[in-house]
């Protein structure tokens, strides 16, 4: 039994290769054989109707026995020159049956044709709305793609450069009377600026504001300064 693909091939080449280019030959010659175009005519028709049948056929005939093998001789018995069974069949079956239901065939024929075309027209104009839908749903997706890409990079430059050029706020300046808290004592910025304000500029009095004790006459002295200095509202 021969393969299922190498059966194919020898099907395609004996059954249509080989009978194509025979046909060709024969309508291609100088002085044209009539009868030898009208064999290859019918040979055509009987190959188009068994075409159209074995999708049917096939499905419930391949698993016979030999079907593909049977299949391939009766192609090549229909064309061989000492058989030429095309005649027999075209003349014995075919034609009877075409000629006696040849206005049934050609009526359901065109209703076919008619319907296939409505048919065709109805699906294309489906998928023609649904593509232009899909087409505009697949833009505006794009666009909202895009435009929250474009606004999450926007953000993150935004925020690079606020981050890198927002200045640190400087520390507020030391108020000259400002004390260390939980002490009672003066920083020695402020000691300074006050024995300035004072009138007194001594290392001692500078001394006794951070933390040493001053004697109860120099001390009066530095007050009475200060009042006078800075006096009271």
């Amino acid at each position: 039994m021969l393969g299922d693909f190498v059966n194919r091939c020898l099907l395609l080449f004996f059954g249509y290769a080989y009978p194509a280019f025979e046909c060709f030959k024969s309508s291609e010659k100088n002085k044209i054989n009539i009868e030898e175009v009208k064999f290859w005519c019918q040979y055509w028709i009987i190959v188009a109707l068994i075409t159209v049948c074995e999708r049917l056929g096939d499905f419930f005939l391949c698993w016979l026995p030999f079907y593909g093998e049977a299949k391939l001789g009766f192609f090549i018995w229909l064309w061989y020159p000492k058989t030429k069974g095309t005649y027999f069949v075209y003349n014995n079956f075919l034609k009877p049956y075409v000629s006696k239901h040849e206005t049934e065939i050609d009526r359901k024929l065109q209703e076919v044709k008619a319907r296939v075309w409505d048919f065709a027209i109805y699906y294309w104009q489906n998928c023609t709305k649904l593509g232009q839908s899909t087409f505009f749903q697949v833009l505006e997706q794009l666009a909202t793609q895009s435009g929250r890409f474009g606004n999450a990079t926007t953000s993150k430059q935004s925020q690079k450069k606020t981050g890198s050029t927002v200045p640190v706020a400087p520390p507020p300046p030391e108020s000259p009377t400002a004390r260390r808290s939980g002490s009672g004592r003066w920083t020695p910025r402020a000691a300074s600026r006050l024995s300035r304000e004072a009138g007194v500029d001594s290392p001692r009095f500078q001394r006794q504001l951070t933390g040493e004790k001053m004697d109860g006459d120099e001390l009066q002295q530095a007050k009475m300064r200060l009042r006078r200095s800075n006096p009271i509202a």
